[in-house]
């Protein structure tokens, strides 16, 4: 009976201590499993991407860089197409339509919608008035007998009319388009500026009757 009271208190105390002991492994687990890699941490976390804003003040200029490129190159055109005789604006007239699509075609921000649209009616104006002209080369009047030059002069001159009429009027709408591009591209950059209107230069004609288109 002793001896299995002693067998019975043994196996009590065996248990008694493998419970402590697993116990005791239990607090000591969680320090090496609970607590995970900052290797493991930051490799798990996507960076953040930070897209720059085109409209900012910071990057306007850039923003606005490629519209003014397309700018520059038109009015070089159009500047030799100023002083070039009607029946040789063809070829610049198609390089000017040239330019104007590539500006189309160019995609700009929200903050750029106004400044594009003013470039796009100023080059259009600006190929309309050549075109008018290189129609009126396409006028043909035919003398009447009796005639004098002087009735002439003046039949060639009303059938002009209306064709430098357009130029007169398409020029001087691509002027004022060309001045508010400036004032909103000056707004854009932050730039205090008074457009001073500048007349546009006179184009050339071989007809008859020239007419001066201001």
């Amino acid at each position: 009976m002793k001896n299995n009271r002693s067998v019975a208190m043994g196996v009590v105390i065996f248990s008694v201590v493998a419970i402590i002991v697993i116990v005791a492994s239990l607090f000591n687990a969680p320090a090496a499993i609970s607590q995970p890699s900052t290797a493991t941490t930051v490799s798990g976390t996507p960076l953040s991407t930070v897209t720059a804003d085109p409209c900012s003040t910071a990057n306007m200029p850039e923003t606005i860089a490629g519209l003014e490129k397309l700018s520059r190159e038109f009015e070089d055109i159009y500047n030799i197409a100023a002083i070039t005789p009607s029946a040789q604006l063809t070829p610049l007239t198609t390089e000017l339509q040239r330019v104007r699509r590539e500006a189309e075609d160019y995609d700009v921000p929200a903050c750029l919608i106004v400044l594009k649209e003013y470039q796009i009616d100023s080059m259009n104006a600006y190929i309309e008035a050549l075109m008018a002209l290189i129609a009126a080369l396409q006028v043909n009047v035919e003398p009447v007998a009796g005639m004098t030059q002087q009735q002439y002069d003046q039949a060639v001159s009303d059938a002009l009319s209306p064709y430098y009429a357009l130029a007169n009027q398409r020029i001087n709408d691509a002027s004022s388009l060309t001045n508010k591009y400036i004032v909103e591209k000056a707004r854009l950059l932050g730039v205090t500026l008074v457009p001073t209107p500048t007349a546009p230069p006179v184009i050339g004609t071989d007809t008859p009757t020239p007419v001066s288109v201001q």
